[in-house]
């Protein structure tokens, strides 16, 4: 074959972070993976402490993503990455084109410095993860997805030169195969989805449960993440309403350095919900339309916090600040009457 192009969604439902993007970009393309997204994706974290150790503030989801947790992907380790200075780069394109014949998208870690339409593109070194998609034998390329040079999340092609070059300078030695896995049993646990909303708006710590986040051990993810959130460096649930505030006061005090990323994650937090309580209305698990409507209230407020956000990215308006802050202290309470509803609404379906 002298040209394939594996399955992908340019605009899956969660792109704040490539590790996410990616695989949805992936899961997206079929329907069937959907009861799994809607029963997933519903609890977050973010790390304390970052005020006190001068660290970036960090919202995400507790969820699979490209090292592991997604029922619908296989995941297979590779070595690529770490031979890319002991073998010859023609054998180790062929493996990556052989295994693209398979069906397996290969992720990786480059130095952007060699992949075009990246902000780093001949000016700095920058390493940073990078989903290959396909290639074109007629060309010479690779074709692959993730943030451009205007942080959009596009498809591009890279040379096969330009991106063994990145390969090879990369700081990060790991490379992983990804491919959609067939006649995934899969099916909506209830018990489960409302397990995982009350550990949302009870801000519960979820090490030791992952299993019932659909986390399996075919990857080392689910015994690190558990590693991880046992560490109680954390913040769950809800309570990233009471950080996301100290963040803006840290911000307003400029002993933290801004980041839009948190914002985002939370407004597509938000977006996911809003779907999710769709797909129950549309289910008859629901039967209150208005919950619905009031939930994209809350989505509509996200999006105003994420739009200030960048206002005061432009403008360094301290009041911008104070008024996000009061609009966090409205969009919590009203989340939390709206997904108390949806929780009593669900168990006596």
């Amino acid at each position: 074959m002298q040209t394939v192009k594996l399955p992908i969604n340019p605009q899956p439902p969660i792109i704040v972070y490539q590790y996410r993007a990616f695989p949805l970009s992936i899961t997206s393309n079929y329907p069937e993976t959907l009861t799994w997204f809607y029963s997933n994706f519903i609890h977050l974290k973010c790390n304390l402490n970052f005020i006190k150790n001068k660290d970036d503030f960090d919202i995400d989801f507790i969820a699979g993503d490209i090292y592991g947790g997604i029922p619908w992907l296989d995941y297979l380790e590779s070595d690529l990455a770490l031979k890319i200075n002991t073998e010859e780069q023609h054998d180790l394109r062929m493996e990556i084109i052989s295994k693209i014949n398979e069906g397996y998208y290969f992720y990786s870690f480059v130095d952007e410095y060699y992949i075009p339409h990246r902000q780093a593109y001949k000016k700095f070194h920058n390493t940073h993860d990078l989903l290959i998609t396909g290639y074109d034998l007629l060309n010479n390329r690779f074709h692959i997805i993730g943030f451009n040079e205007r942080m959009q999340y596009a498809e591009s092609d890279v040379s096969f030169e330009d991106f063994m070059k990145a390969l090879k300078f990369s700081e990060a030695g790991y490379s992983s195969y990804l491919k959609m896995k067939e006649n995934v049993d899969y099916s909506f646990d209830k018990a489960k989805v409302i397990d995982k909303l009350e550990d949302y708006l009870f801000s519960n710590n979820c090490a030791g449960k992952l299993s019932a986040y659909d986390f399996d051990d075919r990857t080392e993810h689910m015994k690190n993440l558990n590693h991880n959130l046992s560490s109680q460096n954390w913040g769950y649930g809800v309570d990233v309403y009471t950080q996301l505030n100290l963040f803006f006061d840290a911000l307003i005090a400029n002993e933290i350095r801004f980041d839009i990323r948190p914002l985002h994650c939370l407004w597509e937090h938000k977006k996911c919900m809003f779907d999710r309580i769709h797909f129950f209305f549309q289910r008859h698990m629901i039967h209150d339309s208005e919950i619905v409507n009031s939930y994209q209230k809350v989505v509509a407020q996200a999006d105003v916090i994420r739009s200030l956000t960048m206002k005061y990215m432009l403008t360094n308006e301290i009041s911008i600040l104070n008024r996000i802050k009061s609009i966090i202290d409205e969009l919590r309470i009203n989340e939390i009457n709206i997904l108390n509803d949806v929780v009593r609404q669900l168990h006596n379906d």
